[in-house]
């Protein structure tokens, strides 16, 4: 489940050219609304949303250990 969210995120990520943390951050924040919002895991349990909430937070996590 997670592993199809960051495989459309890269392919939107990587169709510009370049990367900066913010446009990493927003793309994982927006994959984050959409997940409770109904655009993604509508056939999903609460234990699968969840677990993939938390996986994106750990993601949102190491993105912020970077500087740019």
């Amino acid at each position: 489940l997670l592993q199809r969210l960051l495989y459309r995120t890269f392919l939107v990520i990587m169709a510009t050219g370049q990367l900066t943390k913010l446009d990493i951050l927003a793309r994982v924040l927006k994959l984050k609304n959409r997940l409770y919002g109904g655009g993604y895991g509508s056939d999903w349990d609460t234990e699968q949303k969840e677990a993939v909430d938390k996986a994106l937070s750990d993601v949102i996590d190491v993105i912020n250990e970077y500087r740019y």
